[in-house]
């Protein structure tokens, strides 16, 4: 059986965190990140080595390998799509909308991305969505850390006393 043991306080919180420690939240959430941009981009990006243009470019899907890739990159979205559901409640998707829809605003406002530019649009819908699943698959790890709590694992008393 796992308990949850408490070693802090618990008015730390995963901003404070990242603010006391940003390697340490930088070394949590890198991997997240790197397995969801690899997940994205390896299903659609504006080049031609990705999922989909793979398997538009074959005359019979239903062939073993294009098979296994595309289980595979589903159960890889359907595992992140249901980390964001799980990290994120009402108040989690409001807040992510109200920081990630005017930074992409400010994105096009000032030229850094171009609004005609097709591939620089995909990439940073790749780009976003790799950050938030990406942090949505380590949030669990970042919270306990943050909260200073740590899993245990008991050992059975086998003893016939």
């Amino acid at each position: 059986m796992t308990t949850v043991k408490k070693v802090g306080s618990t008015i730390g919180s995963t901003i404070g965190f990242f603010f006391k420690h940003p390697l340490e939240y930088f070394q949590i959430i890198f991997p997240g990140v790197l397995i969801a941009a690899t997940i994205i981009a390896l299903t659609y990006n504006p080049t031609n080595y990705n999922y989909y243009t793979y398997a538009k470019g074959l005359e019979n899907i239903w062939q073993p390998i294009p098979m296994i890739m595309g289980g595979i990159l589903l159960v890889g979205w359907l595992i992140g799509l249901r980390a964001i559901i799980m990290a994120t409640g009402i108040l989690g998707k409001i807040s992510l909308f109200l920081l990630v829809a005017p930074t992409i605003w400010s994105l096009f406002y000032y030229n850094i991305i171009d609004i005609n530019n097709p591939n620089q649009i995909v990439w940073l819908g790749i780009a976003v969505l790799s950050l938030v699943m990406g942090y949505s698959l380590r949030h669990r790890l970042v919270r306990r850390k943050a909260l200073g709590l740590y899993s245990t694992e008991e050992e059975p008393d086998d003893s016939d006393d």
